[in-house]
């Protein structure tokens, strides 16, 4: 039986209630007849669903201050309970992130693959991490995958860019920013992400297009105001430089 997207093995259910009769009263004794029937079938029965919920209850609060080891802390709770619940795994995964600990993330991302739970989203925080590892490689590969699943994100787009850039594949790094930029005009992530290539290529003058068209629908961007100076000091230009920064 599936409650709410939550599974639970019989015998785990059977073991944890048991050693918890007061804070899951309900497991009655027809109940425990009913589990023990549904075994032979392989069926799984949620009698833990309310303790689960009560466990993301609480974690909110630690969520809400950035607590990040008290989430971790709390969704353990619920992956003793039910190892294959994604949402725990996905939140855990987020906060071993926040804390810096990438292998365990990546463990967890990948455990949320294995069960058959992948979305955009999911491809596209691993690939964050793979490339904060700077395993570019992989990064690559997970956009690709993210925007095969979500081709409307233009996320996905910058960082399969970036990723490219840290490379040093400047060719598919331009490829895949113009994509960005084709599908969205005003994204400001993209403009800039394929100024700053064009800055470490050495077109300038593209760089200080590509900064220029950034700066228009964002005239607060400092970044974009650096980048355009920089690449007239590159040129040689330094009184267009001081003249257009900020």
């Amino acid at each position: 039986m599936k409650l709410e997207g939550i599974s639970l093995d019989v015998r785990r259910i059977l073991s944890y209630c048991k050693n918890q009769p007061n804070r899951v009263a309900f497991v009655n004794t027809t109940m425990r007849k009913l589990a023990f029937a549904f075994l032979g079938l392989g069926l799984t029965w949620n009698v833990c669903a309310g303790e689960i919920d009560d466990i993301f209850f609480k974690s909110r609060a630690a969520q809400a201050v950035n607590d990040h080891e008290a989430v971790i802390a709390y969704m353990n709770e619920v992956l003793r309970i039910n190892p294959r619940m994604v949402r725990a795994l996905r939140l855990r995964a987020l906060s071993y992130v926040s804390t810096g600990r990438l292998d365990n993330a990546l463990s967890d991302f990948d455990e949320v693959i294995r069960l058959g739970a992948p979305d955009s989203l999911l491809y596209s925080l691993r690939a964050t991490v793979y490339a904060k590892m700077r395993d570019f490689d992989r990064a690559i590969r997970d956009f690709t995958e993210a925007i095969r699943l979500d081709p409307n994100d233009i996320s996905n787009y910058v960082g399969r860019g970036l990723a490219y850039a840290e490379k040093g594949d400047y060719k598919k790094s331009e490829e895949s920013f113009t994509e960005a930029i084709r599908r969205d005009g005003h994204n400001v992530a993209a403009i800039l992400g394929r100024a700053a290539l064009y800055w470490l290529r050495g077109d300038l003058d593209d760089s200080i297009k590509d900064s220029s068209a950034a700066i228009i629908l964002d005239p607060k961007n400092q970044r974009a105001y650096r980048l355009r100076g920089g690449a007239y000091a590159k040129k040689g230009d330094f009184a267009g430089a001081s003249s257009r920064t900020i």
